[in-house]
């Protein structure tokens, strides 16, 4: 029988996957055009770097444990329908590692991924891009210990590895540095459909 929290995160999940699901027929329901119709301006593409901050969560299966603030790099890749709408794609790869205590589980996190977001621009002053995408993620979780009250291991725990499936929402402004140049700030927060690493980042895009 699923217990109390789990069922609530199940059910969560689902409506989650529902959102997504909904969310993504309104995107293919956006780009179809009838026919007879002008044909859309064709794909403006821009590939470049990331660089910020980010801040993540581990929900570990032995305890709580802390979150920690670090540095991430990756590449992005941006692909612009018309002034309006684009999808981006972000690679990258990460690593933090979250302090042991007396009730908290101390461990060295990696994480691989991909992500792909639909952004749309928003008619406000500032112009932003809004929008929602999936992202996946290869997480390993190494040397995962509790200490005691004197700062000596208590107890260690096997190290963990899973798949990451996270449902992303995210929001950049955008300045045109010059005609082939554009620079991004870009919001991001990850929630997990599947696994156990929560993140909020600020990041700044170089695209080209």
């Amino acid at each position: 029988m699923i217990s109390g929290p789990r069922l609530r995160r199940h059910w969560w999940q689902t409506r989650a996957y529902v959102g997504v699901g909904l969310w993504a027929g309104a995107v293919c329901a956006g780009h179809a055009a009838p026919i007879g119709a002008p044909q859309q301006a064709k794909a403006t593409y821009q590939i470049g770097v990331s660089a910020g901050v980010a801040r993540s969560a581990v929900d570990d299966p032995s305890g709580s444990a802390n979150s920690e603030t670090y540095p991430q790099l990756g590449l992005v890749g941006v692909a612009q329908f018309g002034n309006d709408r684009r999808a981006l794609g972000q690679l990258y790869s990460k690593s933090f590692t979250l302090d042991p205590g007396v009730q908290t589980v101390g461990q060295d996190v990696k994480q691989t991924g991909l992500s792909v977001i639909y952004q749309q621009r928003v008619s406000w002053r500032w112009q932003p891009w809004l929008g929602a995408g999936i992202g996946y993620s290869r997480d390993r979780f190494e040397n995962r210990l509790t200490v005691a009250p004197d700062g000596f291991v208590a107890q260690r725990f096997p190290n963990r590895e899973e798949n990451g499936f996270a449902l992303l929402f995210a929001g950049s402004t955008q300045w045109h540095l010059t005609d082939r140049v554009d620079i991004d700030v870009h919001l991001q927060y990850d929630y997990p459909l599947q696994g156990d690493v929560k993140t909020l980042s600020l990041s700044l895009l170089l695209l080209y």
